[in-house]
């Protein structure tokens, strides 16, 4: 027969029947030193006879049987107690959803309050604020930006070619414009514009506007400074 290791999985050799003694013999694997016990095939164990008791085998312990329709009620008390539970759980998930959906529904409702209210106090501080701008006097406001604005137009008519007038930025034409009181206003700037010949030179001026009215604007003087 062939010997088997079990620990390197390879076959050491082959050892007869007859030469393995009736309780087994152990063989060393020649690859890992595994110790490896080898039974022999031929040797059946024996059955060995019970031994005689001089009294009858012990009976296992009797339950005593239920009694009838016991097993039944059992089941039944049970059952409602399963029910009982089941019923107080929808109880309480019932009850806790309706708290749930009270707060959610108070809370939009109060969002929808707010909202309301609140667009009513824009609605009122922004017609507020209309009524404000027009009861203010343009006679008592400094419009210094709308002077220059003005000036440049009164500007361009006196030049050659006005569509090619380019004039200062805003941060800068600020610095060109002074108050005088009683809605004058005094300009010292410049413009770029192309002459008679077409080239683009630059010219200074130093005029002056009056506001007459809220719409209404006049030119007091205006002169190049070559």
């Amino acid at each position: 027969m062939n010997i088997w290791c079990h620990k390197c999985k390879k076959i050491i050799g082959k050892l007869k029947e007859s030469k393995i003694p009736d309780n087994g013999i152990f063989v060393t694997c020649p690859f890992c030193k595994n110790k490896i016990f080898v039974k022999n095939p031929t040797q059946v164990l024996k059955p060995t006879a019970p031994a005689c008791n001089s009294g009858p085998p012990p009976l296992p312990d009797s339950v005593p049987p239920p009694l009838p329709g016991s097993d039944i009620r059992k089941i039944k008390a049970s059952g409602n107690s399963q029910s009982h539970a089941s019923a107080q759980y929808n109880k309480e998930h019932t009850r806790e959803s309706l708290f749930l959906s009270g707060i959610i529904l108070f809370f939009i409702c109060f969002a929808f309050w707010l909202g309301f209210h609140g667009s009513d106090r824009s609605t009122g501080n922004a017609h507020q604020i209309t009524t404000k701008v027009e009861k203010r006097d343009w006679r008592k406001e400094d419009n210094s930006i709308m002077a220059y604005i003005m000036m440049e137009d009164f500007v361009k008519r006196r030049l050659k070619a006005p569509a090619t007038a380019d004039f200062p930025g805003v941060w800068e034409r600020e610095g060109h414009v002074r108050y005088l009181g009683n809605q004058r206003y005094r300009i010292i700037s410049w413009v770029d514009a192309q002459n008679s010949f077409g080239a683009k030179i630059r010219t200074y001026f130093v005029g002056e506007v009056r506001q007459a009215s809220k719409d209404e604007w006049q030119l007091v003087s205006l002169r190049f400074v070559e």
